[in-house]
């Protein structure tokens, strides 16, 4: 049998099976938008930079689905999730 998890950090996968959220970093974030040079904004297209707190940075290039481009699926929830510090031994809400 594998870890325990506290049950507020269980997250259910589609295929109903139950998984942990364990915490990898925390830190900050920065998220731009690309406009051309005459000013006009380039539609759907955007860059999410997260920084951690050790000063790690990493990039989300982000452009709307058509063909093999990426698409990223936003939800909003009213609650943060919560996830496990296996460092800290704690639960945190992100």
């Amino acid at each position: 049998m594998g870890k325990e998890y506290p049950e507020e950090v269980i997250a259910i996968s589609k295929k109903g099976e139950r998984e942990a959220r364990i915490l990898l970093s925390k830190g900050k974030y920065i998220k731009y938008r690309y406009k051309k040079e005459g000013g006009e904004e380039v539609p759907n297209k955007y860059t999410i930079i997260l920084k951690t707190e050790e000063g790690y940075e990493e990039f989300m290039f982000v452009k709307a689905a058509s063909g093999k481009e990426l698409l990223v699926k936003h939800e909003i929830k009213k609650q943060s999730p919560k996830v496990f510090d296996e460092k800290g031994k704690k639960v945190e809400t992100l």
